[in-house]
């Protein structure tokens, strides 16, 4: 008999890891190409503009309808959510500094996790949107189920520099699934 692999955010730096209490039904994968459109056409066409390639975006995934549910231990299931609330809150991290000279400079953002499901799946990643819906509770109030929505995007690293901004061209020959791209 095969032992069922869970998805889980496993930890690419501090923080714990977050399994999933069960598979999602469907993990939703995109990426966006950039073109530059540039006034004026080209050729016998005066419809259409010239384009110049500006490069790729991270992977974006979406998770939706998550099921959390402790009903049948008659538990509460807040645990769990909190376990996916510190994804999305800023914690103490020692990022490389900018400067290449092997510095580390301190700073508050969520941490970075490794989406992980069987041998295909695995993409280094932060989270970026974080919904849950309670939609059952304990006679004593506390929530039992709940549905999440999750969206994460891809990483390579984080950039040290501005909180704001860590903006910056993507300089790859394979994206993080290990593909070629």
């Amino acid at each position: 008999m095969t032992t069922l692999v869970k998805a889980q955010l496993a930890v690419a730096e501090g923080g714990s890891p977050i399994t999933f209490m069960y598979n999602p039904s469907a993990i939703s994968f995109t990426r966006t190409v950039e073109w530059k459109e540039n006034k004026g056409s080209i050729g016998d066409s005066d419809t259409l503009p010239s384009t110049d390639y500006k490069g790729v975006k991270p992977y974006e995934v979406t998770i939706n309808n998550m099921l959390i549910d402790t009903y049948e231990s008659r538990t509460s299931c807040q645990s769990y959510i909190d376990a996916l609330k510190a994804a999305v809150t800023p914690n103490s991290v020692s990022d490389a500094s900018a400067s290449g000279d092997g510095a580390f400079i301190q700073r508050k953002r969520p941490f970075v996790y490794m989406l992980q499901l069987g041998n295909s799946i695995s993409l280094r990643c932060v989270v970026t949107s974080l919904t849950f819906n309670y939609t059952m509770f304990l006679p004593n109030g506390d929530p039992c189920r709940a549905m999440v929505s999750l969206k994460l995007q891809e990483v390579e690293k984080v950039a040290a520099g501005s909180q704001q901004s860590n903006a910056g061209p993507a300089n790859r020959t394979a994206d993080s699934r290990g593909r070629q791209g």
